[in-house]
C-alpha cells in the first residue's frame, strides 16, 4: 500500500457508554489527559463498528515505512526536506531508523539531510527509549523514560489510507502536533520520536501543516531478524529526554525569531 497522498476518511461513532476526551485549550490544565486502557477499548469497538477484519487487529510484529515532507520556511530561505523512515517492531523492541536514498543527486542540500545518524529505539513493555538525535549539528543520546507527550483525544475516527484510526493532538512550545493513530498494531511506537499512543501512529502533522510524515507501507507479514535490532549509536552528549526538549523549545523559538518561519 503506497500513494502519493494520505486519505483520512472521518466519521464520529459515538455511543452513551463511550467517553473521549475532547480537545481543550492548551491553556486549561485541568482537561483530562488520554487514558491508554480506555483508548484501547474505543479503538476495539470502532473497529467493529467499521466491520475491519479482526484478525488484522493486534498484531505485534512487523515493519513500518514511511515518508517525511517538511517545507521549511524563512524569511529569505525556503527548501523541502524529505526523508524516509522505517520501524522494524515486535512486543519488547522497536527500531526507527533513516533509510538512506539510493540516489541523491541533490548536492546542494546541507550535508545534515544527506546522511541522518538519527535513530530511535523504544521499549514499549517498560517505556523506555535509547535515542541517538541530532539537533542544531549536535548529536544527542537520550536514554530512560521520555518525556511523556501530553496527548488529548479529539474523539475523530475515521480511515487513515485501509486503516482504522484515531486523532490526538499535542502541544510542544507554540507548536501543536497531530496524529492518527491506529489499534491494529497495540504498540506505543511512532516515527521518529513520535509515540505515546495506544496504537502505532500512521500519520501526523506539525509546524502548522508545512512537517508531514505519512506512512507509506505496513508489512505485518514481515518477520523481524534479529540483527534488525542490532544499533551502533554515534558517540553525542548524553542528555535527559526533559531537557532535551527543553533546549529544542528554547532554541527553536530562537530561530523562528531570528529568521521567520
Amino acid at each position: 500500500m503506497s500513494s502519493n497522498h494520505t486519505t483520512i476518511l472521518t466519521t464520529e461513532i459515538m455511543e452513551n457508554h463511550i467517553q473521549i476526551t475532547p480537545l481543550q485549550n492548551a491553556n486549561q490544565t485541568q482537561s483530562k489527559f488520554i487514558s491508554l486502557d480506555k483508548s484501547l477499548k474505543q479503538a476495539l469497538l470502532f473497529i467493529i463498528l467499521l466491520g475491519f477484519n479482526l484478525s488484522s487487529f493486534g498484531q505485534t510484529q512487523g515493519k513500518i515505512t514511511y515518508k517525511e515532507v517538511w517545507e521549511r520556511k524563512f524569511r529569505n530561505w525556503s527548501f523541502t526536506e524529505e526523508h524516509t523512515w522505517e520501524i522494524i517492531f515486535n512486543d519488547t523492541i522497536a527500531v526507527c531508523r533513516w533509510i538512506k536514498p539510493k540516489e541523491d543527486n541533490n548536492e546542494q542540500r546541507p550535508r545534515w539531510m544527506r546522511d541522518l545518524t538519527d535513530v530511535y529505539v523504544t521499549y514499549p513493555q517498560n517505556n523506555e527509549v535509547h535515542d541517538a538525535v541530532n539537533f542544531m549539528q549536535r548529536n544527542f543520546i537520550l536514554k530512560g523514560s521520555p518525556a511523556t507527550m501530553k496527548w488529548r483525544m479529539t474523539g475523530k475516527q475515521g480511515m487513515v489510507e485501509s486503516y482504522p484510526a484515531m486523532e490526538a493532538r499535542s502541544i510542544e512550545g507554540k507548536d501543536t502536533i497531530l496524529a492518527w493513530f491506529t489499534p491494529v498494531v497495540p504498540l506505543s511506537i511512532g516515527p521518529r520520536e513520535f509515540r505515546g499512543l495506544p496504537g502505532a501512529i500512521i500519520y501526523l502533522e506539525q509546524d502548522a501543516g508545512r512537517r508531514k510524515i505519512t506512512i507509506e507501507n505496513l508489512d505485518l507479514q514481515y518477520v523481524p531478524k534479529e540483527s534488525d535490532f542490532k544499533v551502533d549509536f554515534p558517540k553525542g552528549e548524553k542528555s535527559s529526554y526533559e531537557d532535551f526538549i527543553k533546549l529544542r523549545i528554547e532554541k527553536t523559538a530562537e530561530l523562528r525569531e531570528m529568521y521567520g518561519g
